[in-house]
């Protein structure tokens, strides 16, 4: 599609011409070809990870510091904040909204 070349001037046409001429848009264009490439394929078998830089401590051994500031707690309920500053304090850094 856009490894065609111009008779006259031997250069390759755009993705943004050709779609123009077909009146499609481009992103509807790359996602048909990377359905056919065999590209969902790939992403469906490696496993989702979070997003950003990572953390001091995985998600299993920050949700096992959470449990236990929770279960040595006096009180019924604990908010995000008090678990924040109770882990900050026992030296676990993590971000309050994770």
């Amino acid at each position: 599609m856009n490894r065609a070349h111009s008779i006259s001037t031997h250069r390759r046409f755009g993705m943004s011409r050709i779609c123009r001429t077909w009146g499609v848009p481009r992103a509807t264009v790359y996602r048909h070809r990377s359905a056919t490439d065999g590209a969902e394929a790939a992403n469906a078998e490696c496993a989702p990870k979070r997003r950003g830089p990572q953390g001091a401590c995985s998600d299993a051994e920050l949700l096992r510091h959470i449990r236990a500031v929770i279960a040595a707690s006096p009180f019924s309920g604990e908010g995000y904040r008090k678990v924040w500053a109770r882990l900050r304090a026992k030296g676990v850094r993590a971000a309050p909204g994770r």
